[in-house]
């Protein structure tokens, strides 16, 4: 299943609120992510269809990654963190990294990132 740049960043942000606060709540995600509690509803709704995510609690309040989001969210983390330290190495401060990593994240395919990180892991 291809996920959506939109996907993606949910599941890194529910990852990262349940890292550091243990749990999430969809208030959370509309402060992290600075977007409307209607549009984080939507986007929820899809992400459990999908099986990424799962509702719970009362009220279905909290929400955790299943197996297959988190692995998902963990895989993007690792991926955004290589591409990082990558261009940091080549010298691009960590200020312009920063902001240029999700768009080399979101556009380059799974075979040209395993390339990188073989050349990377052989450097």
């Amino acid at each position: 299943m291809n996920i959506s740049i939109s996907k993606k960043k949910y599941l890194v942000a529910i990852h990262t609120i349940a890292t550091q606060n243990g749990m999430v709540r969809a208030i959370d995600l509309t402060r992290c992510l600075k977007i409307s509690k209607p549009s984080v509803s939507i986007m929820l709704r899809q992400l459990e269809k999908d099986n990424l995510i799962q509702q719970y609690g009362c009220n279905n309040h909290r929400i955790g990654l299943t197996a297959r989001g988190s692995s998902i969210a963990d895989h993007l983390i690792e991926k955004y963190r290589i591409l990082e330290q990558l261009l940091v190495r080549l010298d691009i401060p960590p200020s312009v990294a920063e902001v240029e990593v999700p768009a080399i994240e979101d556009s380059i395919s799974e075979e040209s990132f395993g390339k990188i990180c073989r050349a990377t892991i052989k450097e």
